[in-house]
Parts: C-alpha cells; structure tokens; sequence
C-alpha cells in the first residue's frame, strides 16, 4: 500500500535522492571509515615501536605484501588503563572519500571493500614488535561517515538560527521548509540530510536534531489530516 506520506529518517537522505530531490553540492567530499578491535597488543613494546610504523607499511606496500588502498599508517586508540590489562586497543581502519552523490549501492561497495582490507591488513598486523599475537575481536557494524548529503529544501537552515531550533521557536517559520525538500510533496526529510548549512548542522546537536526528528512525525500527521480531509 503507498504511504501518503513518507518521513526519510536514513541520515544521508537516501530516499529523497532516489526521489528526485535536489542535493547540495558538498563543498568536499566527505570521508568515510571501517574501525576495528583487536586483542593480543602487548602495549609497551608495540608503541614503542609506532614510529616506524608508516615506513613499515610503505615497505609492505612496496614488496605488494599489502595493497596499494591500504591505510598509509597504523592508529591505535581507546587504550586505557582497562584496555592496557585486557591487551585490547581500536584501530582506525580503511577510509575513502565519497560526495553527495554517492548512492547506496557504492557505500556498499565500499563496505565489502574495507572488510576485505581489514581481513588483509592483520598478517602485515602480526609482523609489528607487540602485535605478533593480535587478532581480530570484531569490526564495526558500519562504516563511519561525518555527512554526506543535505537536501535543498524550501528553506537552508543557517548558523544564525540554530539558537530558535534548539529552544524549539519558530518551528514552523524556520523548520517545516527545511524539512520539505523543494519540488516534492509527500515527503519529508529529517537528520544529516536536512536542508542546512553544514556548519548549521554541526551547530544543533542532538537535542537540535531531535526537534527536527519530532516536528516531522507533527507535519506528517498534519498532512496525513489534510488530506483525508480532502
């Protein structure tokens, strides 16, 4: 049964894409990152060592033990004092860059990628001073992406009006059209796509994008009566 109404809740605006609506150019493309978990680091010995990481890898990538698409150095992070004991640290895995553009289908693409480079990565992983008994605890259930599409709806939401959103005034004046991408009805958009400066989004939060959350589901309703009462 087609919805009258459709809330596109994806956080990058997949479903107004796929729509039609217009996207904002981002002003760069946006980058994108699988993280991982590891066990087995014997810290003292393996960051001592970090330095020479980055040389060791060119080496590897020279000698085609690692793929020219691999990371060019090695990160380590969450390596607390719990961390420390339990021989347990996070890795900042495979990125790549994408734009506005991007569909579902590539950042899929792109997944399946970095899991494959991840996979490959832990041989080289086990041949580092410290790292010769890591092993793979387990990799993130998504890849992490800061933004990558805003709709251009009725109204840009900007930096000078984040304030009103947060207090939640002006809702209608200011949020509604940036909810409605232009040119489509029967749809909203709300989260990371929403029709917002960049900096403007940063800006609100999470208590700024839940407003924007619940004012959708309120002109969903709002519409759904409109037209039942037509």
């Amino acid at each position: 049964i087609p919805a009258a109404v459709v809330i596109d809740a994806t956080g990058d605006g997949e479903l107004a894409m796929r729509a039609g609506a217009p996207m904002q150019v981002l002003d760069e493309p946006a980058t994108i990152a699988m993280n991982y978990r590891i066990g087995g680091v014997h810290f003292a010995r393996a960051l001592k060592g970090q330095a020479d990481w980055p040389r060791r890898i060119a080496e590897a990538k020279g000698s085609g033990a690692l793929s020219s698409d691999q990371p060019d150095t090695l990160t380590l992070y969450g390596v607390t004092d719990a961390a420390r004991e339990r021989g347990v640290a996070y890795v900042r895995g495979p990125c790549c860059r994408i734009d506005g553009a991007s569909t579902i289908a590539h950042l899929g693409e792109q997944e399946a990628r970095a899991r494959t480079l991840i996979r490959g990565f832990l041989p080289f992983l086990r041949t580092l001073p410290g790292l010769e008994e890591s092993f793979l605890i387990d990799v993130a259930g998504a890849m992490q992406a800061g933004r990558l599409r805003h709709v251009v709806g009725g109204h840009v939401l900007r930096m000078d009006e984040v304030a009103s959103i947060r207090e939640q005034e002006a809702m209608p004046e200011t949020v509604d059209p940036c909810l409605r991408p232009r040119g489509l009805s029967g749809l909203l958009v709300t989260g990371r796509a929403v029709s917002a400066e960049p900096a403007a989004w940063q800006a609100l939060g999470a208590g700024g994008s839940l407003a924007l959350g619940e004012r959708a589901g309120t002109l969903a309703v709002q519409d759904l009566a409109a037209l039942s009462a037509t």
